[in-house]
């Protein structure tokens, strides 16, 4: 089956180089026979390929029953025409080669500027993308300084309300004792309630202290942390 497939293309591209070389006026044989046997690399050469130049032979005509007074007088026109032509091809020539220098000249200033140009917005883009990055890091600074600054705030605010609670609780708790304290006056005759008293006072005397030392911790820790 590849057989089959290998020459049926093998036939198409001898048709399509027979018919391109038909139609650029070269060898249409030659065409066949080598898009045959090289198929893609032909099609691609004859698509490429220029029509074939017929060259024109020059027409010489020569009278033989021209005089030689006309004759020399031919040839001296024809010896001024082409030194005239001559000289005009190397004037023409001359000019091609200055208009092609100076337009050489002219592309490669014209290379050089596009360089330069694209080099310099380059380097626009470069240091506007450098100014939003530095833009974009200093919004990032600015919002983690904010960020930090709450978070303090916060933080100094509950161990604010934290010591206003220790010291309500430590008003309290001096306050019970001093009621105890009170009491156990009052009833200094009945043994029983003494001793509950006396127990109570030293129990709150307790909490009194642990109260107080929460509270100097809390008031450490905010004087370390700058509050």
């Amino acid at each position: 089956m590849e057989t089959v497939v290998q020459i049926l293309a093998s036939v198409i591209s001898s048709f399509l180089c027979y018919k391109m070389a038909e139609n650029k006026k070269r060898n249409p044989v030659i065409g066949a026979v080598c898009g045959f046997f090289l198929p893609i690399i032909s099609i691609i050469i004859y698509y490429k390929m220029g029509e074939k130049k017929e060259e024109k032979a020059p027409v010489r005509d020569y009278q033989e029953r021209e005089s030689y007074a006309n004759r020399y007088s031919y040839k001296q026109a024809s010896v001024v025409s082409e030194s005239s032509s001559s000289s005009s091809y190397e004037e023409t020539h001359a000019s091609s080669f200055s208009s092609a220098s100076t337009s050489s000249m002219k592309s490669e200033d014209e290379s050089e500027r596009d360089i330069e140009k694209e080099m310099r917005q380059k380097e626009k883009e470069e240091k506007a993308r450098e100014r939003e990055m530095e833009k974009a890091r200093r919004q990032q600074e600015k919002e983690n300084k904010e960020k930090e600054k709450r978070r303090r705030q916060e933080r100094k605010q509950w161990h604010q309300d934290n010591i206003n609670r220790l010291q309500q609780s430590l008003q309290w708790q001096k306050e019970d004792v001093q009621r105890l304290k009170n009491d156990l006056k009052n009833n200094s005759k009945d043994k029983s309630f003494v001793k509950s008293c006396k127990s109570r006072i030293a129990s709150r005397q307790q909490s009194i202290n642990q109260v107080m030392e929460q509270i100097a911790h809390a008031k450490q820790w905010m004087k370390n942390e700058g509050f």
